[in-house]
């Protein structure tokens, strides 16, 4: 399993526990340094997530139709089939015995899930905490927003079937504005849910639903906080923690269309980094971000406010033939007044030492 330790503020991690000593941070894919290479006609084959009006025969061009018919949507990635895209990590660890895992296998609603493990945790002073894990995850509510919840599975097991002490399962908001955490939810996790370390079937996940809708302010940037608390018990033990499924769903004012729209493989022994700029533009009553994802990371969004760009371009994802980076996707969050429509047209800029590919994306997107 790869082992990734991502640094956030002090004031999330005073959620668990009142001293910090230090959180490191570490590549979650081990990415090597750039190859130079020369780069195929075809450098990330584009492949559409809604209707297509246009494709080119080899994959660099492509159209596609997105239409604003629904007034919910998820704000956060949750399913875990291709990475932890979005989502960073955080620990108290003072025996560097916990781990945070993105694991490919069967999980409560699809194959891929994440989650935490602890290994020999020590037995040197029963009921005293060792230590905590937090995975977090930033959110912006939209500004029409009328309610929220949050919906998740979660998996526990631990080598002594049950535990003296509870592990406590935490869910936390924090809100950047004014640093304050708030926890939404918290329970003990003493009794095993399963025979083995990883889950074996649909059946051994739990279900959790919280309504956040008093916790949340439309237009706020957030972060979703998913944690643990581990005890020392009587005898040294070995427990995972996995979550899958993962909706953060707000109700909208107006209709909205949130998802995918272009997906793209990568298979040759380079590394790329790749942005997406907005070229033209033909817009009237509607507002949208588009951006980057792969299974380890997302852009900062081009940003289009009631038809006035904002932000012409993405930052830069990194893509390669790593598990969690083969794939990216280009991800749009849409929403239009009654006889809206947005015609844009997009460039990704494939870069690698020496080598610029552009491909083309068109976009037409209106309301129902």
């Amino acid at each position: 399993m790869r082992r990734t330790r991502l640094l956030l503020a002090s004031s999330i991690a005073m959620l668990f526990c009142s001293s910090l000593a230090m959180a490191y941070v570490y590549s979650a894919a081990g990415i090597s340094a750039y190859y130079s290479f020369t780069p195929f006609d075809t450098v990330l084959p584009l492949f559409n997530l809604t209707k297509a009006f246009l494709l080119s025969p080899n994959r660099t061009i492509i159209g596609v139709y997105v239409v604003a018919e629904q007034t919910s949507e998820n704000l956060v990635y949750g399913t875990f089939e291709v990475g932890v895209d979005g989502w960073r990590y955080v620990e108290n660890d003072s025996n560097n015995i916990l781990y945070w895992v993105w694991v490919n296998a069967s999980g409560y609603s699809d194959w891929g899930y994440t989650g935490f493990v602890a290994v020999n945790i020590p037995s040197q002073s029963p009921g005293t905490v060792y230590g905590y894990q937090i995975m977090f995850v930033n959110f912006t509510t939209p500004s029409d927003m009328v309610n929220a919840s949050l919906s998740l599975a979660y998996y526990f097991w631990n080598s002594q079937i049950l535990l003296l002490y509870p592990a406590v399962l935490i869910v936390g908001i924090h809100d950047w504005s004014t640093g304050n955490t708030t926890t939404v939810y918290q329970g003990s996790l003493s009794l095993t849910q399963g025979l083995s370390a990883l889950p074996s079937s649909s059946s051994s996940w739990r279900t959790l639903s919280i309504n956040l809708t008093s916790y949340l302010l439309p237009g706020h940037e957030y972060a979703l906080l998913l944690g643990v608390v581990w005890y020392e018990q009587l005898l040294s033990y070995n427990a995972t923690l996995f979550f899958d499924d993962v909706n953060l769903t707000v109700f909208r004012a107006s209709e909205v269309y949130a998802g995918n729209i272009v997906k793209a493989n990568y298979s040759y022994n380079s590394t790329l980094s790749v942005s997406l700029r907005l070229v033209s533009m033909k817009c009237f009553n509607s507002s949208a971000q588009i951006k980057l994802i792969t299974g380890l990371e997302s852009s900062t969004p081009i940003n289009v406010t009631n038809c006035t760009v904002i932000s012409n371009q993405t930052s830069s994802v990194t893509v390669s033939n790593y598990t969690l980076q083969n794939t990216l996707y280009i991800w749009m969050d849409y929403n239009s007044s009654s006889g809206g429509f947005m015609n844009a047209s997009l460039e990704l800029v494939i870069a690698s030492p020496g080598h610029v590919v552009i491909e083309r994306v068109y976009v037409n997107a209106s309301a129902k």
